[in-house]
């Protein structure tokens, strides 16, 4: 059941970063349509997530990169270094930390292969305080982009879980209503014994990436723990960005 579950998680990533460069639309506040829809499902929070991916220039050499990512570090608020960490038999940047409250943060500079001196950029964040704060952290993270001159989406995601085992119908009952809830149409469909997944495009989200030559921008899925006897659900724009 994991590594099923892990092996869906692993096709969704898979999806963004090859869609990643053709998400579009611009920076409006999709987290606040998320939190809302989150909040309708009745859900109890366990944690939310804000994640960028994007390309960011070329790699020269290891002095470049480390004082390329210091100078981020410094406005993530994150500590700076004094060496490159290895990460995939490469030397990458990374920096890891706390926001306030003990919120987890995370910035990565890497080539995307060994081969490619194209650079990427991953930053990170994980939280579980209110859904206000997260709605916060995606101003804050917002204006740290744009003066860094980084025009990339900020990918949102929230996970929580309703008290209960819902059953199949059940699950995709409350799946449907937050769809409808956010004028969203179905995209994708996956229904499995493991997890329910549906997603969908909704006009009011303003952004979206392509996939089947359709538009989709709001991701959702469920499945029963049934060691806690819950439902968990977890939601995403443009879609879900960790494990279900």
């Amino acid at each position: 059941m994991k590594y099923n579950k892990k092996i869906i998680f692993i096709i969704f990533v898979s999806i963004f970063f090859i869609l990643g460069l053709k998400v579009q639309g611009n920076e409006q506040p999709d987290v606040e349509l998320l939190v809302k829809a989150f909040n309708e499902s009745g859900g109890e929070l366990d944690t939310y997530w804000l994640q960028v991916g994007t390309p960011f220039g070329k790699y020269t050499n290891d002095k470049d990169l480390l004082e390329l990512g210091n100078n981020l570090s410094s406005s993530f608020n994150l500590p700076e270094n004094d060496w490159l960490t290895v990460m995939a038999g490469q030397n990458a940047y990374l920096s890891t930390g706390t926001w306030e409250n003990g919120t987890r943060v995370e910035l990565q500079i890497k080539k995307q292969s060994e081969q490619s001196n194209q650079l990427y950029l991953i930053f990170h964040l994980e939280g579980n305080q209110d859904l206000n704060k997260m709605v916060e952290y995606y101003g804050v993270l917002y204006n740290i982009l744009k003066k860094n001159q980084i025009h990339s989406k900020i990918n949102s995601c929230i996970q929580g879980n309703i008290n209960g085992k819902l059953s199949s119908v059940d699950q995709f009952v409350l799946i449907n209503d937050i769809l409808h809830n956010l004028n969203a149409k179905e995209v994708e469909k996956l229904d499995t014994a493991l997890v329910k997944s549906v997603s969908a495009y909704s006009p009011e989200i303003e952004n979206y990436i392509w996939t089947n030559n359709n538009k989709m921008n709001i991701q959702i899925a469920t499945h029963v723990n049934n060691l806690h006897q819950k439902t968990i659900l977890t939601m995403g724009t443009p879609i879900i960005i960790v494990e279900y």
